[in-house]
């Protein structure tokens, strides 16, 4: 867990003192000031899922600039390369194709006693703005996600996922990649005792800006940014039972440094600052 790895970067009195607007305040309204708890129970939910949704960012920077190494011998993707890693694991169908409009496209779909996962994969290889079949020379990728998470059985404590990501890698003809594009994701997650069941649902919505990632010996494929940044909305719905839902609405953005991601974000009445490594990236 990362949690451990938390810091700090601004106490209560540094956060009053420095006036800091919180993210999701309507602009004809007067800001509040409030240093967020990290105690809250709401902030710790927000806080856990927002390291998963970064954790599924980062892998699919990895899948994505991963997605020219994994060329067949017929210059298809290789489903094979998407295939389960957990070993109780069973595909039940997977697919490639590559369409007129230069689209390679990759389904898999696999299951286990306890889950359900579908991938489909869109990626496209640019070179002075033209398509081509092989990641030779390549300049760009054009590379779409979607990936789904369910159970078989939604009446014991479980979490799904609905993912989509929509990213454009540049710059991969030099040393210092750059990765601009959106990401989303609604995750779910039920918990079910003997006297009563919570549900929480999180949809998060993410625009990622000049994310740079520096290629090392081994290419690009460890896709750990370097810098750019991240501005997220997020929404928690939660519920008890036939009781009303609870919507809460939070917004924030991500800064990234050698790995390092420096959070502020708010749900219009506190606020939350803090740092912490996500991952290793080069520093030349």
């Amino acid at each position: 867990m990362r949690s451990q790895k938390i810091m700090l970067l601004l106490g209560m009195a540094v956060l009053i003192g420095a006036g800091l607007i919180l993210f999701g305040c309507p602009s004809d309204e007067t800001p509040t000031n409030n240093n967020g708890d990290l105690n809250d129970p709401e902030f710790l939910q927000v806080y856990g899922q927002l390291n998963d949704f970064i954790d599924s960012t980062l892998y699919n920077f990895n899948a994505g600039l991963g997605s020219m190494y994994t060329l067949s011998a017929d210059t298809l993707v290789d489903p094979v390369q998407y295939g389960p890693i957990d070993p109780n694991a069973h595909t039940d169908s997977s697919s490639v194709t590559y369409s007129q409009q230069g689209w390679h496209v990759v389904y898999v779909a696999y299951h286990t006693d306890d889950y359900n996962t579908i991938i489909t994969d869109s990626i496209q290889f640019l070179k002075d703005g033209e398509f081509q079949q092989t990641a030779v020379d390549l300049e760009s990728i054009l590379y779409r996600h979607r990936w789904q998470y369910d159970v078989p059985d939604p009446e014991v404590r479980h979490t799904t996922f609905d993912g989509r990501s929509d990213f454009t890698f540049g710059d991969l003809d030099t040393d210092l990649g750059s990765v601009n594009g959106s990401n989303s994701l609604e995750a779910v997650s039920k918990f079910i005792s003997n006297d009563s069941t919570v549900e929480r649902k999180f949809n998060f919505d993410a625009d990622l800006s000049n994310i740079r990632i520096s290629k090392t010996g081994s290419g690009w494929a460890q896709g750990c940014p370097k810098s750019g940044s991240v501005a997220f909305s997020l929404q928690m719905v939660y519920q008890k039972d036939e009781e009303a839902p609870d919507t809460t609405n939070w917004n924030g953005t991500i800064n990234f440094t050698y790995g390092t991601g420096t959070y502020n974000f708010g749900n219009g009445s506190s606020s939350w600052a803090y740092s912490q490594n996500e991952c290793s990236a080069p520093t030349n």
